[in-house]
């Protein structure tokens, strides 16, 4: 997968009894940064020869050519839950 040479990985042991995040609580301003926060990044580029091993078609950058527009998904379904 294209973004597999950028991953980093946490391991985070959540505590199972009432576990409050910045994520959590009754609505307001920073609860919705918090949100907000995640899904920032918005779209990337890459390479021709990573874009041609994708199941989906992209298109290539005008003036860019040689890179590629993608959007990993996690961020469109993170989008989604705000």
């Amino acid at each position: 997968a294209p973004a597999h040479d950028v991953l980093e990985y946490e391991i985070k042991k959540f505590p199972r009894a009432r576990y409050i995040s910045k994520y959590h609580g009754p609505p307001s301003d920073q609860v919705d940064q918090a949100w907000e926060d995640l899904y920032s990044f918005g779209i990337s580029k890459i390479p021709k020869s990573q874009a041609a091993l994708l199941p989906n078609r992209t298109v290539a950058i005008p003036g860019d050519e040689g890179n590629y527009v993608v959007a990993l998904d996690v961020f469109h379904q993170l989008h989604c839950l705000v």
